[in-house]
């Protein structure tokens, strides 16, 4: 008998709420005239009545349901904030009135929509939102083109043609940060699959409006009252200097080297043959540590070892780590070169493609609990206690220094306890007898 837990939902029932949300958003917005918020908590409200009664779920697991939604998509929001300020400051500072300065100062008639296009999708990509820059520089734009004759759809599909290329491709978007995370990968993975679509559309348009400028050439003025007004408004309003596109330079430069916006780690697990010893470790450990975008490793021995790399998704891929791990030159161990054969069961698996920086390092940070001789039995009363950070005990490489400390502290008189805690940074609380020892010596020890 199938367990009602395990269920699977067809494709009518998980048709059903997505159904009942475009129905009530179709409602609310274009009925009521109101927003989409409600009708989206009413969605959620009837998928989870059908996870509840037709697939047997428990509202522990429907939660869990909810909280890893909301974990999977938080990286993106936070990008989305802090997309927010950014492009906040910029309008405030003048880097997103200097862009549409000169993107129109550079229109001519000859080249017109070829420049519209363009101009469109390089503010767009700075600023990562298309309708802001359709509705700043795009209608001015529709003004300078209704004065140089040229049809209003054209010149709209010029504006739309650029906007929407830049808010595709731009690692600032709404949408580009938010598909990959639900999808569960990597942000500049995804824009590199966006390139075998959306640069061909954008060569495409540009050719067919160099076409339309060469066959139907625009005559008049770029000047108009509206171009002129804008111009001026903007000159008047802000201190434009070249010296401002420095900004959207540094994101473009980020952009090519795939820096990522926040920082965060994959996890790859993969079966090694040939690991046997503890050696054997430190050899695995010093192959892959070749690469600096190697974070930690984690074993756990059996036939074959299973290796748990931690390692920065945007420089490394599986490939090359397996390419690490299976390297036949020596390594270096203290003062000698040894050679390991390591080999790979497989391709590995990408656990997780997105390990929030914290949470790799309190995975690695050691959980201490370590009572010494007679603490349990001190009185209440003649116990103290003392906090003390331990600097760069999350590295997992020194988690020996710990052990160290414990056996420094179990021969120190009047010491009771070690015990370390992860907060927002390591720590470690020192417990003793304040009648045998003092918190400068129980500070110091540390």
């Amino acid at each position: 008998m199938q367990d009602p837990m395990k269920q699977t939902p067809s494709l009518g029932v998980s048709v059903i709420p997505v159904v009942v949300l475009i129905i009530s958003l179709f409602f609310t917005i274009v009925v009521l005239d109101g927003s989409g918020h409600i009708p989206l908590m009413f969605g959620a409200l009837v998928a989870a009545v059908i996870a509840g009664t037709t697939l047997g779920m428990s509202w522990d697991e429907i939660q869990k349901g909810l909280t890893g939604g909301i974990v999977t998509a938080l990286p993106a929001i936070l990008i989305l904030m802090i997309v927010g300020l950014l492009i906040g400051v910029w309008i405030a500072s003048g880097v997103v009135p200097v862009m549409i300065y000169y993107g129109l100062k550079i229109l001519s008639p000859s080249y017109f929509l070829v420049a519209s296009a363009l101009t469109c999708a390089l503010i767009s990509l700075a600023t990562g939102s298309s309708w802001s820059t359709a509705a700043t520089v795009g209608l001015a734009l529709m003004g300078v083109g209704q004065a140089l004759g040229m049809p209003p759809g054209m010149t709209a599909g010029a504006v739309i043609s650029g906007a929407y290329f830049g808010d595709k491709m731009s690692p600032l978007s709404d949408t580009t940060n938010l598909a990959p995370a639900v999808a569960g990968t990597q942000l500049f993975t995804h824009i590199r699959h966006l390139v075998y679509t959306t640069v061909p559309a954008l060569i495409g348009a540009l050719l067919i409006f160099t076409v339309i400028g060469l066959l139907r050439p625009a005559s008049g003025s770029v000047e108009t009252a509206d171009y002129v007004l804008m111009l001026e408004t903007l000159s008047g309003s802000f201190n434009l200097t070249p010296w401002l596109l420095v900004a959207p330079a540094a994101v473009l430069f980020l952009v090519w080297r795939k820096t990522p916006a926040l920082p965060a780690l994959a996890v790859w697990r993969a079966g090694v043959d040939g690991v046997v010893d503890d050696v054997d470790i430190i050899g695995l450990r010093a192959k892959l540590s070749r690469s600096p975008h190697v974070y930690g490793l984690s074993t756990i021995f059996g036939e074959p070892v299973d290796a748990r790399v931690y390692y920065g998704p945007d420089k490394l891929s599986p490939r090359k780590l397996k390419a690490l791990v299976e390297a036949s030159e020596p390594v270096k161990i203290g003062a000698r070169e040894m050679t390991f054969d390591f080999h790979l069961r497989g391709e590995g698996t990408v656990l997780a493609s997105r390990v929030p920086t914290e949470k790799f390092l309190r995975d690695f940070f050691p959980a201490w609990d370590q009572w010494f001789k007679g603490g349990k039995l001190c009185p209440p009363d003649r116990v103290k206690a003392v906090q003390i950070p331990l600097s760069g005990l999350d590295d997992p490489a020194r988690r020996l220094d710990l052990i160290w400390l414990t056996r420094y502290l179990q021969d120190l008189p009047g010491t009771l306890r070690l015990k370390t805690l992860w907060r927002d940074r390591p720590v470690a609380w020192v417990y003793f007898d304040d009648t045998k020892t003092s918190i400068d010596a129980a500070s110091n020890s540390c």
